[in-house]
Parts: C-alpha cells; structure tokens; sequence
C-alpha cells in the first residue's frame, strides 16, 4: 500500500483546491456550502468501508485457513468505517446549522447514520470484550452480519421516508453536475485512498500485535507460568 500513501496527499491537495477555491458558491448557501465536497466523500466511504467489514466478516466465517488475516481486516475495515460515520455526522452537523438553522434534527438520514455509529462502536466494544482469539472472531463477525442491515438503510431512508436531506442519486440521475461532480469524485477518491491507506495501516499493527502476543504467551508457557 505503500503508492496508494503517496497517492493520497496529491489528491488531497487537489480535492481541496477543487472544494475550497474552484467551485462556485451556491447563491443560497454561499461559501458554507464547500462543507459539502468533504461531507460527501466522508459518508460514500464510511459506507464502502462498512460494506468491507460485512463482506470480510463473512468470509472469515465461510474461510479455512485465513480466519485471522480476514478477521484482522474486519476490524480494520469497521475502525476506518467508524471514524468516516464520526466525520460524516460532525460535517453534517456544521452544514446543517447553515441549511436548517438547527446542528441537528431527527430527519431519517441523520438518524439512520447516528444509530449506525452506536452500532458499530458497539461492534469494536464487543471485540475488546472477549480475550479468546476464536470466540472474539466468531462473534464479532455474527455480530458485523446483523447489524450490516443499517447500512443499506442509511442510504434508503431519504427514500423511504419523507426527509430534507438532499438526493444525490435520483431515478433519472445524479442532481449534481459539472464542476461540482468533478470536485465531489475527486474529494471521494482522495477519501478512498486515504481510509484504504488507513486499513492497511491498522491490518499491519494488528498483525505484529498479535504476533507479539503469541511470542508472550509462548515464552511465559517455557517458563512454567
């Protein structure tokens, strides 16, 4: 992952230059509305990297052999997931103060989003919650299935339910369009790049902790303890 680390920062700068300086404002909501590009980006890929706890955590259940090197990125994906809901909700927060007048209503969107940070706080709590290894593999992983169901329902409920929040993706197409497409696929990307470089990071201390771990155990087992 070592290029995608060098990839991030240029389409960071970029993405920025694009949100901040390139893109004209909204009559309506005039220089606030920049909040947007970031608060985009941040809530395709907390989806995306909850999506990628669902998908691993399965795998480690179905998988022989690899349980741990998968489970190891279910955790990394759900932490990654976690933090983007976290700047999701606090961007969200800030743009909504301009739009609504108000940090927070209980508008679907909003709602759905915040029962999914509780769910998967909840999901790495179970994790520190368990000392054995296998039991914490198999639960954590049952435990990432059933509460994947909100996920899908994040993205839902502007269509579900009667709700404010802006559509992106509509029926006949997307509702942006031009500079403002351009700038929100770039900042996504820069996202991407970034939650994926933060993933591998977390797979990697994840894996020497555990090594290290078993190098401990083994050792006090030769001394008798």
């Amino acid at each position: 992952m070592r290029y995608v680390r060098w990839l991030s920062l240029p389409l960071w700068l970029a993405g920025l230059y694009l949100a901040l300086l390139w893109v004209p404002d909204i009559r309506a909501l005039g220089v606030s509305y920049r909040i947007f590009y970031i608060h985009l980006g941040v809530a395709w890929t907390a989806l995306l990297a909850l999506t990628g706890n669902f998908a691993l955590s399965l795998a480690a259940l179905l998988s022989k052999g690899r349980q741990a090197a998968l489970d190891r990125f279910a955790q990394a994906s759900a932490e990654v997931g976690l933090l983007m809901t976290t700047a999701t909700l606090a961007s969200g927060m800030l743009w909504a103060r301009v739009a609504w007048g108000a940090y927070w209503t209980w508008d679907p969107r909003l709602t759905t989003t915040a029962i999914m940070w509780f769910l998967y706080a909840g999901y790495l709590l179970l994790r520190q919650a368990i000392d054995d290894s296998g039991r914490r593999r198999v639960y954590s992983a049952v435990y990432a299935l059933i509460v994947f169901i909100d996920v899908p329902i994040v993205y839902l409920s502007v269509r579900w339910w009667q709700s404010i929040h802006p559509v992106v993706f509509t029926e006949s197409g997307m509702t942006i369009t031009g500079q403002m497409l351009f700038a929100v696929i770039v900042f996504f990307f820069a996202t991407l790049v970034l939650a994926l470089d933060l993933i591998s990071l977390r797979v990697t201390q994840e894996g020497l902790r555990q090594a290290l771990d078993e190098r401990r155990a083994e050792r006090f087992e030769r001394l008798g303890y």
